[in-house]
């Protein structure tokens, strides 16, 4: 199925800002600091007790940066549209999306 070319431009947008989202969470998430916090919370978890380490990983390291990183790639990077821009690509379906926010599926398939 071919694609329109707004379509088109609109997905290659969104796999640049996944590539730059990815190369800016490696620059700023130490691994010596993840595999330091892996072990503590290894140490702290009641054996049996199963711990959902990449759910974890995402509010400790990742979900903190974004706005961080949103901020360097926005046009107009105010705390208030760094909010909506984040909102509206980790919740889509609680926001209306404001002007600015992809919309896209960086995979390209629901």
């Amino acid at each position: 199925m071919q694609m329109t070319p707004g379509a088109e431009n609109d997905r290659k947008a969104a796999g640049q800002f996944f590539e730059g989202l990815k190369e800016h969470l490696n620059k700023e998430i130490s691994p010596k600091a993840v595999t330091q916090w892996i072990q503590k919370e290894k140490d702290s978890t009641p054996k049996g007790k199963d711990v959902q380490y990449e759910g974890l990983f995402i509010d400790k390291f990742a979900l903190p940066e974004i706005p961080a990183y949103l901020a360097k790639v926005l046009e107009d990077p105010t705390p208030e549209r760094t909010c909506e821009a984040f909102l509206a690509e980790s919740r889509r379906s609680w926001v209306r999306l404001p002007p600015g926010a992809s919309a896209s599926n960086v995979q390209g398939k629901p």
